[in-house]
């Protein structure tokens, strides 16, 4: 068994490896409708619904490319919207600012990993 990173896949490391995309799919339908949208950092798990923020991806050098008014600011807006209903704090937006980790503990619950889902 052979990957292309070099590093030989076992059952359990691809098991490792899809666990949250699984996760993911089983969420998603019953906690979202086709035009719920998820903010999702760089994992791609968001794939399947429309994205929350205008940037697709936020890894570590897009966020610094953020004004610092939008870092905080633009990112809240859109979680805010109430079409989110699922936000991936992966470790890319995991400690964007404090108060978008304020406000999503607030209004987010752990699903699962990194996923996150809207409290009601």
């Amino acid at each position: 068994m052979s990957s292309c990173s070099g590093v030989p896949k076992t059952p359990a490391t691809a098991h490792a490896k899809l666990s949250p995309l699984h996760s993911f799919c089983s969420l998603a339908p019953s906690s979202t409708t086709p035009d719920d949208a998820v903010f999702d950092g760089y994992t791609g798990l968001g794939v399947f619904r429309p994205h929350a923020y205008r940037y697709w991806f936020l890894h570590d050098e897009m966020i610094l490319m953020l004004s610092v008014k939008e870092r905080p600011e633009g990112i809240l807006e859109a979680r805010r919207s109430p079409n989110v209903r699922i936000t991936i704090r992966d470790e890319y937006n995991r400690d964007i600012d404090p108060q978008v980790e304020h406000y999503l503990d607030e209004h987010f619950t752990p699903a699962g990993g990194e996923i996150w889902v809207r409290r009601n």
